[in-house]
């Protein structure tokens, strides 16, 4: 179709895989290994017209970065509590904002931005690059998923439990959303602050 933004295989197969999808399922395309430039409201002047970029905009998270490999951990591998933070901030039902790295050995490595509105609903964007030292590809699509959560993630985070731990299983019948800009995201993110 005209005029219509090209969403890889390979991202669309990301955005799935973080919505609880099987995150080893391959695709044949591959993201773009160039950096896009964003304007000043975050959206991207490379790639698909007019889509926000969630990394670039000024979003401050809420837990320490998560890096998934074998299983989530922190990514700065100091105290281990991005997962418990990150499924508490989900159990309370606030708005707030993750940030995910799946590094997969053989497969390009995969950023993903979360933001959850704080109505059951969280916006989700991914990135990738092919090396760590090569700069990140064109944001993908930005997906709406719902944030749905195991009946015993609460009682277990009330109760300080291990099994209080972050799953990108908790996001699921993911769509294509379109938002503004980085202003609409900022704030959802503001309606929190006492």
């Amino acid at each position: 179709m005209p005029g219509s933004p090209r969403v890889s295989l390979f991202t669309l197969a990301l955005a799935l895989a973080a919505c609880g999808g099987d995150p080893t399922s391959s695709a044949s395309d591959t993201a773009d290994s160039t950096s896009a430039s964003t304007d000043g409201d975050g959206t991207s002047s490379g790639g698909a017209a007019g889509v926000v970029d969630l990394a670039a905009c000024a979003l401050p998270r809420d837990c320490a970065a998560l890096c998934e490999h074998i299983g989530v951990t922190d990514c700065d591998g100091q105290d281990g509590d991005g997962p418990r933070c990150a499924a508490k901030l989900l159990v309370a039902g606030a708005p707030g904002v993750l940030e995910h790295y799946l590094l997969y050995y053989g497969q390009p490595e995969a950023q993903t931005i979360y933001v959850m509105r704080g109505d059951g609903v969280a916006v989700l964007q991914t990135r990738t690059r092919d090396a760590a030292d090569l700069p990140w590809g064109e944001p993908g699509a930005l997906m709406r998923c719902d944030v749905t959560l195991p009946p015993e993630l609460a009682p277990a985070c009330e109760a300080d439990d291990v099994a209080c731990q972050w799953r990108r299983s908790f996001y699921a019948d993911c769509a294509e959303a379109t938002i503004a800009g980085c202003d609409e995201v900022e704030a959802w993110i503001a309606a929190a602050a006492p």
